[in-house]
């Protein structure tokens, strides 16, 4: 083993973090200066520092999630079943932003009501969504400018901000929003502009957005949209289904598009200086 002053910047954060998750017998003797005990002492005081900052990004994640666990089952089941979870080694790597990825399927394998799994999920889903890419919507106003070949031919994607939660129970009362939408087949969140917004959906509107969404070579046209959506809802009632989606902001605007649009904001910028 090297002596500590041979050790790299990188190799003496693996060895500390390695320490933090797996406790002191993975710190090499000589990492830091003074007596072991002193330095367990110190290490233990970090990793109960880090212990507790990992539960408060829990309650922060899911502030919903944690109200109505605690309202079911008492006070602190939340904080009881978030200490078994951030003690997973996968959850330990995360930053604090990603911790609750999985959160909502953990809750599933401990049988969780699925309100609460679903719950969770949607949390989880406005947090990405708060936190995506920003990108300028495609807008009703924009296809209305395009003549029909134009429209078949445009490039559609979905919005780096839209994730799509599928129900699998009436949606959870702690989501007051969506209090005339309990039946909801699932809760989209989208974060268009500056707000993050939830959108209760039908299964056939959830699947367009889906579709889309879930095209990994970006390839997709309107076209093929309209394909779609008269496959889930037949001819006659394509137009709404598209327009819902579509006003949602679930897609990108085009390249052109989103120039056209930063442009556009960095005058008003620079006039607003002025």
């Amino acid at each position: 083993m090297p002596d500590k002053d041979d050790y790299s910047l990188a190799q003496g954060q693996r060895y500390f973090l390695d320490t933090l998750h797996n406790g002191p017998g993975h710190c090499p003797e000589d990492l830091f200066a003074g007596p072991p005990s002193r330095t367990i002492m110190g290490l233990k005081a970090h990793a109960n520092t880090v212990s507790h900052a990992r539960l408060v990004a829990m309650e922060d994640t899911f502030p919903r999630t944690m109200s109505r666990l605690d309202r079911l089952h008492g006070e602190g089941h939340f904080n009881t079943i978030c200490r078994d979870f951030v003690e997973r080694d996968a959850v330990k790597a995360r930053a604090m932003m990603d911790i609750g990825q999985g959160f909502a399927d953990y809750l599933r394998v401990l049988d969780m009501d699925a309100a609460s799994a679903d719950l969770a999920a949607i949390e989880m889903g406005w947090l990405q969504s708060y936190h995506a890419a920003d990108a300028p919507p495609l807008t009703m106003q924009y296809i209305a400018g395009l003549d029909e070949e134009a429209l078949m031919a445009l490039p559609v994607a979905g919005h780096p901000s839209l994730h799509i939660t599928q129900a699998g129970a009436p949606v959870a009362e702690e989501l007051t929003e969506l209090a005339a939408h309990r039946n909801a087949a699932a809760v989209a969140t989208i974060r268009p502009e500056a707000q993050v917004f939830f959108h209760p959906w039908p299964a056939e509107t959830a699947g367009l957005a889906r579709f889309v969404a879930d095209n990994p070579e970006n390839n997709m046209l309107m076209c093929n949209l309209l394909e779609k959506a008269v496959e889930l809802v037949g001819e006659d009632n394509v137009q709404p289904l598209v327009f819902a989606v579509i006003e949602a902001g679930a897609f990108v605007a085009p390249d052109g598009l989103q120039d056209e649009v930063a442009a556009s904001n960095s005058n008003r910028e620079e006039t607003d200086n002025d």
